[in-house]
């Protein structure tokens, strides 16, 4: 079972040689991410020769740039973050593994022995793995979701999996929103689509869109939606307490910060590049008890 635990500390100094295998996270913007440290030590801290980088890189210019990436042959793949993880599923195909191919986008994508390659999605279980160890169990309860990008998609999913009662999900492009409520319906969840003012029943509401990370951003959600008691989530990583944490913490709401998800996805992200690491630098490091 893939590791979801967060106990991750750098080491006195990065190792890195002509061995190393680069992993990349691809964005844009990007430096807002938080991965690279993190992620960086803790492959190295399993005795994987990797190191983790930053790569900006606009919507324009993905379709070009993944057949690109294959020619680097130390590259042994990337995560995908905001706002390229539904193009880059698109793109992979029948590269796709389950829960990418479920909901459509995929945010860390590995090189295979075939030269090509593969992609999978990871925020949803990083999410709700974060929810539980923050003390809420989305089992039995309502959940209203806005976004519908490849992180929404995630997370609706992992939510129903959780065995949510219901989710519902709400965007700027009604459309998107719609078919995100008819994908989780033909898996068998409870779900609809939500106006984005009013939570009703939820006892969940995360905000999965990129609205919060510019300081000039309105709110995702008028503070009207914002009751006393309702787990209000967020999946922006910096800053760590967006307007609408700060807003929900003053009007009695708990606050969840969106690097909950990001720490639980270190372990599975490990997991899931180890071998595409080791395909290239199959020497491990030496590591200090």
């Amino acid at each position: 079972m893939p590791s979801t635990d967060t106990k991750v500390s750098l080491q006195p100094a990065l190792w890195l040689d002509g061995r190393t295998a680069v992993l990349g996270i691809l964005g844009d913007p990007v430096a807002q991410v938080k991965a690279p440290a993190p992620l960086t030590a803790r492959l190295q801290q399993t005795g994987l020769n990797a190191v983790l980088v930053p790569m900006h890189v606009r919507a324009r210019d993905v379709a070009a740039l993944l057949p690109a990436l294959l020619t680097l042959h130390n590259l042994a793949g990337f995560i995908v973050t905001v706002p390229h993880k539904q193009r880059v599923a698109d793109l992979l195909g029948d590269g796709l593994l389950p829960g990418a191919e479920r909901a459509n986008a995929a945010n860390v994508v590995r090189r295979t022995a075939q030269g090509g390659w593969q992609g999978e999605l990871l925020d949803g279980t990083g999410f709700v793995a974060g929810l539980h160890a923050a003390g809420f169990d989305p089992r039995g309860r309502a959940a209203c979701v806005a976004g519908a990008g490849g992180a929404a998609s995630a997370i609706a999913f992992a939510l129903a999996d959780a065995g949510a009662r219901s989710v519902r999900v709400c965007d700027i492009d009604a459309a998107k929103a719609e078919a995100l409520a008819r994908q989780l319906q033909l898996h068998g969840v409870e779900a609809g689509t939500w106006n984005g003012r009013e939570p009703g029943e939820a006892e969940l509401l995360v905000n999965a869109t990129p609205v919060g990370m510019r300081i000039d951003d309105p709110l995702p959600v008028p503070a009207s939606a914002l009751r006393a008691g309702l787990w209000v989530a967020e999946v922006i990583m910096a800053p760590a307490v967006t307007p609408l944490l700060q807003v929900a913490r003053d009007r009695g709401c708990i606050a969840h910060e969106g690097r909950h998800m990001m720490e639980r996805q270190l372990g599975l992200m490990a997991d899931f590049f180890e071998p595409a690491i080791l395909a290239i630098t199959p020497e491990r490091l030496e590591v200090a008890a």
